[in-house]
């Protein structure tokens, strides 16, 4: 199933195992920026939907982000983590890509350098929940 919405300029896809959210091209610097606010209320509500496994923001029109940015990432992650899905990076730009690598977001965050690349890596993996489950940790978590 796929469906496509486009509000304030998002476009969001909905795949079998993920949820795509293209940002549109925006400043997300600004910490009293309108679109960093649409894009958090956006992420933390598609967050809590009950959707599939992965969220996977795609970042190819973003040239620039900020500590502001970040936290709203951070705090999506937290709220998917908390379900035990994840949140999921893609089309990096080289200035972003190394703001995640110096603070090691990686470690929290799913990077690809595509939405596509991101697709067939989720194609290949079990849903994240499955993971816990198999592991034995949602039991523990709860």
């Amino acid at each position: 199933m796929e469906w496509i919405i486009e509000t304030n300029g998002f476009k969001v896809y909905r795949k079998t195992n993920a949820t795509v959210v293209e940002l549109p091209k925006a400043e997300y610097g600004s910490l009293a920026n309108s679109s960093l606010e649409r894009l958090q209320g956006m992420l933390l509500e598609l967050a809590d939907d009950g959707g599939p496994g992965y969220l996977v923001v795609d970042l190819s029109n973003v040239a620039f982000f900020a500590a502001r940015f970040i936290g709203v990432l951070v705090c999506t992650w937290d709220r998917l983590e908390k379900k035990g899905q994840r949140l999921v990076l893609s089309g990096l730009r080289p200035s972003c890509a190394e703001l995640v690598s110096v603070l090691n977001l990686e470690k929290i965050f799913d990077v690809h350098p595509t939405a596509q690349a991101a697709l067939e890596n989720i194609e290949q993996s079990p849903t994240p929940g499955l993971l816990l489950e198999t592991a034995g940790l949602i039991g523990s978590l709860t």
